[in-house]
């Protein structure tokens, strides 16, 4: 083989980091985005308090990958067309007018959600990645009141699974999130794996914190 000089280049990380479990947690909007063309509002996040504060900046930081990406995203849509999505665009509003007191959005200019606090729970979500295998992550599912988190008045749904045929792709089953659109692999599911990403469908930008 022809010499390869690796003395410049920098060694991936192992992967090693403590995976964020199905639980409820108090976060802080980083970055919003208006995505028009979609009617959709794409949010960046970190967790704000507890044992897994500042979770996805310390993934970040350790992540020795050359186009690593923030990986505490969600999406909102705010189609006024799509009376599925409405409700939960509405929840979210709730919620973050509930953990902030005295805040009420004006219904018009997204940047007002940066650096409020809201409450969530997460809950595992399987999907087919790209080897073709499921693997299991674990997303932001509903949205509540820091209280409610705080004092633990809240429920974590089950495990989001994926059903699959052998003549369609996998999909998600039926449960109310129509916030953003999971693509997946059309291999067959054969295995259960770890995510290697918290939220393997982010395409956000390499940092949009720097």
């Amino acid at each position: 083989m022809k010499k390869v000089d690796l003395s410049k280049v920098q060694e991936a990380g192992n992967g090693n980091y403590k995976r964020l479990p199905a639980d409820g947690y108090v976060l802080k909007i980083l970055k919003v985005q208006d995505v028009p063309e979609y009617n959709r509002l794409d949010f960046y996040f970190d967790i704000a308090e507890g044992p897994y504060k500042d979770y996805y900046n310390e993934r970040y930081k350790t992540n020795t990958n050359a186009n690593k990406k923030w990986g505490g995203r969600f999406s909102k849509s705010y189609d006024a067309n799509n009376e599925r999505a409405l409700p939960f665009f509405k929840q979210f509003v709730t919620a973050v007018q509930n953990s902030n007191k005295g805040f009420v959005w004006d219904e018009e200019h997204e940047q007002q959600f940066i650096k409020k606090l809201v409450g969530a729970t997460f809950r595992e979500e399987e999907f087919v990645g790209q080897n073709g295998k499921v693997a299991v992550s674990c997303k932001p599912d509903m949205f509540h009141s820091v209280d409610k988190i705080r004092s633990g008045d809240f429920t974590i749904r089950e495990i989001k699974r994926l059903t699959t045929t052998k003549t369609t792709t996998a999909a998600p089953t039926n449960e109310p999130i129509p916030d953003f659109e999971s693509v997946f692999n059309s291999a067959p599911a054969t295995s259960v794996t770890e995510a290697d990403d918290a939220t393997p469908w982010d395409d956000s930008d390499s940092n949009p914190f720097a």
